[in-house]
């Protein structure tokens, strides 16, 4: 959750509004204030949690509430969190797909990160049941993890293969399509096999495409139903599958 963009929040008449400090830990400098809704924020910091400020990312790697009215919170910046931090920033993960691809002419390319493949997924709503207890496994697996991240994470084997079936070229026109392209994964050398992406202008729309059927359909990022998401659900008989928050739309 990006609480920087929801810093304005409201609660009807008289919100209660939160002070809240961030503080660099390494330099120990305050970087920012600001004021927040209470209901926009946890009551209990216990997931990774990334906020930016000024253009830079930072971890949020301790946080303390005050009178109830002050929140401090103390972060790093998320290169140097990262080189100090070897643990998992989400409590699942997908297998990681195959490469072997091969960039197509006058096509766009997308980096895309590991941790972040096929997190928001869309899935054939006759797969409730294999979802719900794939969350069940990945919430006995990683537990609460906390600010630091999670010792443990579940790999999604159960879910490899929705063998979706929607005709690609249909798909783009659907949701009136600005670009499209190829994909690699940060981290590995090359283009996913068969892997995809579609820019509407509301998503951007990522996953694999084969003989030209979508197989598996992804968002790279979701906040909240509109008119595009509902359409697609309805249209294609699918259910949305956010795995990190553990919650089917």
């Amino acid at each position: 959750m990006n609480i920087l963009k929801i810093a304005d929040g409201v609660t009807g008449l008289f919100p209660r509004k939160i002070m809240v400090t961030v503080v660099d830990e390494v330099s120990g400098v305050v970087i920012g204030s600001y004021k927040a809704g209470k209901e926009s924020l946890p009551e209990v910091f216990d997931k990774p949690m990334a906020i930016e400020l000024n253009g830079v990312l930072w971890r949020v790697v301790k946080a303390e509430y005050a009178s109830g009215r002050r929140l401090g919170l103390w972060v790093q910046e998320e290169g140097y969190f990262r080189s100090h931090n070897k643990k998992w920033m989400v409590p699942t993960v997908s297998q990681k797909p195959a490469l072997g691809g091969m960039r197509m002419a006058n096509d766009f390319l997308i980096e895309i990160g590991l941790e972040e493949w096929r997190q928001i997924e869309f899935l054939p709503a006759a797969m409730q049941g294999v979802v719900e207890e794939e969350m069940r496994l990945i919430e006995k697996a990683a537990g609460n993890g906390g600010l630091l991240g999670y010792e443990i994470v579940h790999v999604r084997d159960n879910i490899e293969n929705p063998l979706l079936e929607i005709p690609f070229h249909e798909f783009y026109q659907f949701v009136e399509g600005r670009e499209k392209g190829s994909i690699e994964l940060e981290k590995m050398d090359g283009i996913l096999l068969d892997g995809f992406f579609i820019r509407s202008n509301e998503y951007l729309y990522y996953g694999i495409v084969e003989s030209k059927q979508i197989r598996q359909l992804c968002l790279e990022k979701f906040d909240s139903m509109d008119d595009e998401a509902t359409n697609v659900i309805t249209m294609y008989n699918l259910m949305m599958v956010d795995w990190c928050r553990g919650r089917i739309i």
